[in-house]
């Protein structure tokens, strides 16, 4: 593209400067009076005390790459991305993760530091 290793550390620098000064415009954890709100919902609907957010990953199928195309067959030998979704008692998607190939098992990725847990 004909563009410098350091004018493209600069623009990736700022974008993420930008992007780190509106985190707190769109992430925000909630507060004791939402986490009671949420306990009991989740108690109400599925007898689960003490539980804020439910987790899961699944398998999700996808024409095999043309590069590391190995690493997508799943157990089951078709190709795969994993996904893990993170969801509250009102059935909303508070959290995903879409990035590891159909290979890896959920130990991979608590070894990487993905959060298995809400």
């Amino acid at each position: 593209m004909g563009v410098h290793k350091t004018t493209v550390g600069e623009v990736v620098t700022a974008v993420s400067d930008a992007l780190a000064h509106l985190l707190d415009h769109f992430v925000s954890f909630p507060n004791d009076g939402q986490i009671a709100k949420l306990k009991q919902q989740c108690f109400l609907l599925g007898d689960m005390p003490n539980t804020i957010g439910v987790i899961d990953c699944t398998h999700v199928h996808i024409q095999g790459p043309h590069q590391r195309e190995w690493e997508y067959v799943n157990r089951k030998g078709r190709h795969s991305i994993n996904v893990q979704l993170v969801g509250d008692a009102d059935l909303a998607i508070t959290n995903y993760v879409v990035r590891w190939p159909g290979c890896a098992t959920t130990m991979p990725m608590e070894e990487q530091g993905v959060p298995l847990s809400a």
